[in-house]
């Protein structure tokens, strides 16, 4: 994430407690957004709303240097594990 934005304080409880209620190895949130006139985003909405095992992480790679590169990539890690994400219904990321 860049320097201006900031998780919001319990982030990591919260996402790796929606991945083991779920069973799933990866979660997603919302998004507290300034490009949106600082309105929540949907869940997922941003590079920086997701939190993954590692292994999830090593075997789906970033691709490209593109402006849809970091959406192409949040793509990738979803497929990488078969869709199954859990989200959390809270903006726990503000992106600045």
């Amino acid at each position: 994430s860049n320097d201006d934005n900031y998780y919001c304080p319990g982030y990591i409880e919260q996402m790796v407690g929606a991945m083991e209620e779920s069973g799933t190895d990866m979660a997603v949130c919302q998004v507290l957004h300034s490009y949106s006139a600082w309105s929540v985003t949907p869940p997922g909405s941003d590079l920086g709303c997701w939190l993954a095992k590692s292994d999830l992480v090593k075997n789906a790679l970033w691709q490209g240097e593109e402006f849809t590169s970091d959406r192409d990539y949040m793509q990738s890690l979803i497929s990488a594990c078969g869709g199954k994400v859990a989200v959390v219904e809270k903006p726990l990321f503000v992106h600045n």
